[in-house]
């Protein structure tokens, strides 16, 4: 009952932190999409068209974001159609300004007959698209790195506990990973048992990772495993090799700190402790034992245990918001019951001893 509680208190802590996420407040500056002037005078002077415009007040207002800067931009293309409905488009001017502010008038001047238009049948619209300039773009980006650099600083518990001391940025992330078992198998002498093969394992997995500096962060995560492997038991007896095949299931608790060497790698280590869900031995032949069946039980015990408890560390390199990584992990319980003992699976008499070991890789996406 312990152990049950104490994943179900993990699990919950995950939801809690997932949830503080929303009190963030600071923000990047979203890129900027093209924005459209419908609005302009337009005159002719012989082949040459003149096309007076205003930009907006409004556009020195990035995003809705308190930004230390003021943007400029450029023109990026002009359409005109004419009374008939012809298209005519540009993106090169005589008098072109090199940036433009928001509030600011401007004139184009546009030759005509330079660009080869013999005829232009009256304006009934004229379209200026318009973006940012290089040196705002620059701008933006470096006050999206501060933003960055403050939101690890910033937030969750100060947030969340009214705390005023600088914490940073939670993110949530799930993935999936595959690995390599490597159990430690054995038992007592006058009995053996050895490895002859292992499958693959799988496990989903999500969870939260808190950052307090930009080189330093803590994360709990629930990964739901499956695993199996192959072993050879050679008893006491005459009796000749015995082929077995142990399968079992757990939803794996890794607490793990992590040192973070520059934006991309990470350097981590931690604890783990996992709850076995379901556990089998098959034998050629022989119907398969449900490790956790009552009616296999003796004296209240069953031939595995239901916990277990182990060391991690590995390996990380992110890119955006995905992260690949390895990492290799060691149990520290014997999964087998040291007090069971059946005819089936003398555990007690063959002191039989099995250690989780495993080496695997893995894939995350980080949500934000």
């Amino acid at each position: 009952m312990r152990n049950i509680t104490t994943y179900k208190g993990c699990l919950a802590l995950l939801c809690m932190l997932s949830a503080s996420t929303l009190l963030f407040s600071q923000q990047q500056i979203k890129p900027y999409k093209t924005h459209t002037i419908s609005t302009a005078d337009t005159e002719f002077e012989g082949s040459t068209l003149l096309i007076d415009f205003q930009l907006s007040e409004s556009l020195s207002n990035i995003s809705g974001s308190a930004a230390s800067f003021d943007p400029t931009y450029i023109i990026e293309k002009v359409t005109v159609t004419d009374d008939e409905g012809k298209e005519l488009s540009a993106t090169e001017f005589d008098n072109r300004p090199s940036v433009l502010d928001a509030g600011g008038s401007y004139q184009l001047v546009w030759d005509l007959e330079r660009q080869g238009v013999l005829e232009l049948y009256g304006v009934q619209k004229v379209e200026i698209e318009i973006g940012y300039s290089e040196q705002t773009k620059r701008e933006i980006s470096n006050h999206n790195d501060e933003v960055y650099r403050k939101n690890r600083r910033q937030g969750t518990f100060s947030s969340l506990f009214g705390f005023n001391r600088d914490y940073s940025q939670f993110s949530i992330f799930g993935g999936w990973q595959t690995g390599y078992l490597i159990p430690d198998i054995s038992a007592d002498e006058g009995y053996s048992m050895s490895v002859t093969d292992t499958d693959a394992s799988n496990a989903w997995y999500f969870g939260g990772r808190l950052y307090f500096t930009n080189y330093f962060s803590v994360q709990a995560s629930a990964h739901f495993t499956k695993a199996s492997f192959q072993y050879d038991y050679h008893s006491s007896g005459p009796s000749a090799v015995v082929t077995q095949q142990l399968k079992y299931e757990t939803v794996q608790i890794p607490l793990v700190a992590n040192i973070h060497v520059g934006p991309k790698f990470t350097l981590f280590g931690g604890l783990y402790f996992s709850k076995i869900k379901k556990g089998s031995i098959e034998e050629e032949g022989k119907t398969a034992l449900d490790l956790f069946d009552e009616n296999l039980n003796v004296d209240g015990e069953s031939p595995l245990v239901s916990s277990d408890k182990g060391y991690l560390g590995g390996v990380e390199y992110k890119m955006s918001n995905i992260a690949i990584g390895a990492k290799y992990e060691r149990g520290l319980q014997n999964l087998f019951n040291e007090n069971y003992n059946s005819l089936e699976i003398p555990t007690k008499e063959d002191g039989r001893q099995l250690y989780h070991g495993m080496a695997s890789v893995y894939i995350t996406w980080f949500l934000f």
